[in-house]
């Protein structure tokens, strides 16, 4: 797991994180930044072993929604 400045992530056994210590000497960014940057983070922890969608199957899928035909470059 990446490591954000000033903040330690607290996990059980099974990985799940317990809880969050921020450390507000060490944030070298404004404080509402910072937590910008945690939630994205803990969300990214959370998703990470989630299955992808490769980005053209999406596009795809979107064009075929909304009636848009890919033309040729």
């Amino acid at each position: 797991m990446s490591r954000l400045a000033g903040v330690t992530l607290d996990k059980n056994k099974k990985g799940e994180i317990k809880k969050i210590t921020l450390n507000l000497k060490r944030i070298d960014k404004d404080l509402e930044e910072a937590v910008d940057d945690l939630i994205d983070h803990l969300i990214v922890e959370q998703r990470k072993n989630e299955p992808t969608i490769p980005m053209e199957k999406v596009i795809r899928k979107l064009n075929r929604k909304h009636g848009i035909s890919r033309k040729a470059r």
